[in-house]
């Protein structure tokens, strides 16, 4: 399931599917509106939040990941989390193995109650990193009990490896490609701003 409003364009393998949500969008000042501007974000996460029950209750998941937040976009999860958890579905909480600075990440956790979330539904929780570049949870301030509660669900996958692609005979490489070079990339954050008509 995903906001993603591109998320039917992707080639998956036979058998998958995916359920598309209601997209919203994030401004710059950390906000958050529907993608359509004439539904009220609240109607549109309890759409998400209703769509995503239904989905669960159709597909009858044996596991369920999602995707860094710990009730979902708003608190749209929490009423699978609380129907998954009644009938024994795995739960996993998969994060990147960076998140943001902390002194943003700590205050929005915080707020949202996710250690608590985390503490309470979730089996497993997978970073997809290594502890020892960075580990995410470590800025959360919680007592000694849930960060041991937590501690013990922590999984680090590693980064994942993808095998080069098989060499063509008609491409020319760059010099740099026939010794060992970092290629580093940054993200690029999508925004929107809100027309003065909206």
């Amino acid at each position: 399931m995903s906001g993603s409003p591109v998320i039917d364009r992707f080639g998956f393998a036979p058998g998958v599917r995916t359920v598309r949500l209601p997209p919203v969008t994030k401004f710059r000042d950390g906000g958050y509106a529907s993608l359509d501007a004439d539904i009220p974000l609240a109607r549109t996460v309890a759409q998400r939040s209703s769509i995503i029950v239904r989905a669960c209750e159709d597909f009858r998941p044996n596991l369920v990941i999602v995707d860094k937040e710990p009730a979902g976009f708003h608190g749209e999860l929490m009423p699978v989390l609380e129907a998954a958890a009644s009938r024994g579905i795995l739960l996993v909480l998969g994060l990147r193995d960076v998140l943001d600075d902390a002194d943003r990440l700590v205050p929005e956790w915080e707020r949202k109650g996710a250690a608590e979330t985390m503490a309470r539904f979730y089996d497993e929780i997978w970073v997809y990193g290594l502890s020892r570049i960075h580990e995410p949870l470590a800025a959360l301030p919680m007592e000694a009990e849930m960060a041991a509660r937590i501690g013990e669900r922590l999984i680090y996958t590693g980064y994942l490896r993808r095998a080069l692609p098989e060499p063509r005979a008609d491409r020319e490489e760059p010099a740099i490609a026939s010794g060992p070079f970092i290629l580093v990339t940054p993200g690029v954050a999508a925004t929107a701003r809100r027309s003065s008509t909206g």
